[in-house]
């Protein structure tokens, strides 16, 4: 059987009145060698019954692991281990890809194939309905001092700077990152952190390997609620 080539795994819980918004965005990226990776961490809503709807439609494409409440650090991880794509992308469950995020950021590893992961700017929706374009523009001006050479219309490979931009000040959300699985080895998600872990993950592979930046907007990150449920 063919493998994909891109894995997107979202860790959920008691997030049914956003999940679908989630799983449909990536049903809708413009590249469709996809698999999709749902770790359900203990949720007691109707969870359960909206991942058996998809299940049904997307088929193959879909992969569902329940697991006991243990944080979205150990649900990405278990995502991880069940995930077979040469790529790994990570998506919240109250967040959203736009429509080009996986074809551009691919289209970045084209022009790069040395890169160990990719990022991207996006976009940030708040409590009160409020979007702004430009998260790393407005929110995260540091991600803006990163050296980085042009190899592409809006893209982008940075230098061995990245790592210590990184070190100053976080910019770099989970859902923005593209993985190749190469890289990622035995780098995971710290599941004794509540706060940051992604801010770590990035941190590693920075260390690791060299990155690109897709310098427009690939994702939506709308404000939270509460933090009954870190997804940074």
């Amino acid at each position: 059987m063919k493998l994909p080539t891109v894995s997107v795994i979202i860790p959920t819980y008691n997030r049914a009145d956003t999940l679908s918004r989630a799983i449909d965005s990536v049903i809708a990226q413009t590249y469709r060698d996809w698999e999709l990776v749902i770790v359900d961490d203990g949720s007691a809503d109707a969870t359960p019954h909206i991942l058996e709807t998809y299940h049904s439609i997307l088929g193959e494409q879909f992969i569902s692991v329940r697991q006991s409440n243990r944080g979205c650090s150990a649900a990405r991880n278990r995502g991880i281990e069940h995930s077979r794509g040469r790529f790994v992308a990570f998506l919240d469950s109250d967040d959203e890809f736009l429509p080009p995020k996986l074809a551009r950021q691919l289209e970045l590893f084209a022009a790069c194939p040395e890169l160990a992961f990719a990022y991207s700017d996006y976009s940030f929706v708040d409590l009160e309905g409020s979007r702004t374009e430009s998260a790393l523009t407005a929110k995260f001006p540091v991600a803006r001092t990163v050296p980085a050479r042009i190899v592409g219309a809006g893209l982008h490979a940075t230098g061995p700077e990245l790592f210590e931009t990184l070190l100053r000040g976080y910019f770099i959300a989970t859902i923005v990152g593209l993985v190749r699985r190469e890289a990622l080895g035995a780098i995971r998600f710290d599941e004794r952190l509540s706060y940051a872990e992604e801010w770590l993950f990035y941190l590693r592979l920075a260390r690791a390997g060299r990155a690109g930046f897709v310098d427009e907007p690939l994702a939506l990150h709308h404000g939270k609620q509460h933090k009954a449920y870190v997804d940074a």
